[in-house]
């Protein structure tokens, strides 16, 4: 039975198609994923009450007790009256003095229980892409992204300047297959020879090629038996921008901010006009950049997988 396929990659090169998982969500149908304000000051005075003396004379007395009483009790209200106002205004001044004094908020990316230590790992198909695989680097560059860039062969060896390019800016390259077929019409020997020729040349580039993402993310246990042969780990994605097709640079932003960490997002370097997909970089990866995620290579990709 031919397995159901993850998404469609061909963009705008002749290997596009259409496949029932179109109509599905884009997350997780790859199924991987690589202060307190202080306590009011109060003040305390002690005060002692008046004491009076009368030179009245001894005839005289009553009057400045009653005078004397009357003294203690409008003293009383005014020394409530200071207290009540002194309370209210440290309690006026205490919050913008704690908002400044406060520590920044930890980086969402910190979290204890984030085991992918505030990684998210980009992914790009079908390349080398031309000139849109310059742009992607300098955007990525720009970032501080690294990335696994999942190469075609014969594109690979049709501008082997731009693989080494990948290389040299501190990327991982994966197995794409030869020629982008759907590797689930193929029989065991075809599949072999699109995963050997191909791997094959992106070794002789000097690279260290750990993973394999199978074309439109179509697999069966044939095609697994095969990449694990080749002593390859399939890669797939839970995050798809679904950039191949076009659906406008604020799209492509919207899946990209929607990455959390651990998450493997799919986009496409090459098979087209891939301007949308720079675009929609240059926006994103500042934002995710601010909320403390990084990019890095995917755990199956990298050279310790």
């Amino acid at each position: 039975m031919r397995a159901l396929f993850a998404t469609d990659e061909a963009g705008g090169d002749p290997h596009r198609r259409r496949h029932p998982e179109s109509m599905r969500s884009r997350r997780h149908w790859g199924g991987e994923r690589g202060g307190e304000l202080p306590a009011p000051v109060t003040h305390r005075s002690r005060h002692r009450l008046p004491r009076y003396t009368s030179d009245l004379g001894e005839n005289s007395l009553i009057a400045p007790q009653r005078e004397t009483r009357h003294d203690v009790r409008m003293n009383l209200l005014r020394l409530m009256v200071v207290a009540a106002a002194a309370i209210a205004s440290s309690l006026f001044l205490a919050a913008p003095a704690n908002a400044q004094d406060a520590p920044a908020a930890a980086p969402e990316a910190a979290a204890a229980d984030d085991p992918w230590n505030g990684q998210i790992f980009l992914t790009f198909d079908d390349g080398p892409g031309g000139s849109y695989t310059d742009e992607i680097l300098d955007v990525l560059a720009a970032n501080d992204a690294k990335a696994t860039f999942f190469m075609i062969g014969q594109n690979a060896q049709r501008d082997p300047a731009r693989v080494r390019a990948v290389l040299e800016a501190g990327h991982t390259l994966g197995n794409h297959t030869w020629d982008h077929p759907d590797m689930t019409t193929l029989t065991r020997a075809q599949m072999d020879a699109q995963i050997s020729r191909s791997q094959t040349l992106l070794e002789s580039f000097g690279a260290e090629v750990n993973c394999f993402r199978p074309p439109y993310g179509a697999h069966n246990t044939t095609v697994n038996q095969a990449i694990t042969a080749a002593g390859l780990q399939r890669q797939l994605w839970n995050e798809d921008t679904r950039d191949w097709s076009k659906p406008g640079v604020d799209a492509i932003v919207d899946v990209l901010l929607g990455a959390t960490p651990g998450d493997v997002v799919l986009m496409h370097d090459g098979g087209g006009d891939r301007s949308q997909t720079v675009e929609a970089l240059e926006i994103a990866l500042p934002q995710l950049a601010a909320k403390g995620y990084t990019f890095g290579i995917t755990p199956k990709c990298s050279s310790t997988a």
